[in-house]
């Protein structure tokens, strides 16, 4: 499955966990066991199966492998899908409705990708080329920029496609067993309204 949708409150506030959504994040990179999990997230393993249990109950993990260890059945977990996306009618910006979980997923998103960006600094595995220079393997920018209504639209679908690909050539590299792990964190998003002036305007292009 590509695409997973959350389409009711309660998965959305099973979702809304940093624990779980570490989980996630882990199993997206490859299927892992309770154990193998409790390595990665340096946490007991005991405390991790009320998350899997929860995460597996709410369809958002499936178990792929199961295999008897001495004398106990170990599961093997893999996310449900490449993307798993919240339903538009349970983000309410009106009445309220899902901010407290949609601002823990957020949050945690971004502490993610600066925590992973900062340890690859940590461990000079980021390439910091001499001034003047483009790195070779990484890229860490914030930009503001001013695009008409078709050039953002064109600009959104060419990123859509972009991570369409990478999922591919990531699966197939993670069934192979080749290349190594990178992470693409993408926030893409106006920050103002657009006008139905605008938007005529912008479709004329």
């Amino acid at each position: 499955m590509d695409t997973f949708v959350i389409t009711d409150v309660e998965t959305l506030k099973v979702l809304a966990d940093p624990l779980r959504l570490k989980i996630l994040e882990y199993l997206h990179v490859a299927p892992s066991t309770a154990k193998q999990l409790a390595q990665q997230l340096d946490v007991a393993v005991n405390k991790l199966y009320y998350h899997l249990n929860l995460l597996e109950k709410h369809h958002l993990i499936t178990v792929v492998d199961t295999r008897v260890v001495s004398g106990i059945i170990e599961k093997k977990y893999a996310v449900v899908a490449n993307v798993i996306r919240v339903d538009k009618s349970l983000l309410n910006p009106v009445t309220g409705e899902g901010k407290a979980e949609f601002e823990v997923i957020v949050r945690e998103m971004f502490d993610h990708a600066r925590q992973s960006f900062t340890t690859s600094w940590l461990n000079g595995w980021i390439d910091f080329p001499e001034e003047g220079q483009d790195s070779t393997n990484s890229i860490l920018q914030f930009r503001e920029i001013h695009l008409t209504p078709a050039q953002a639209r064109d600009i959104h679908q060419r990123l859509r496609d972009l991570i369409d690909e990478t999922a591919r050539v990531s699966r197939e590299n993670q069934q192979t067993g080749n290349g190594l792990v990178y992470n693409l964190f993408i926030s893409y998003h106006p920050t103002s309204e657009l006008t139905t002036e605008e938007d005529n305007h912008g479709t004329q292009d």
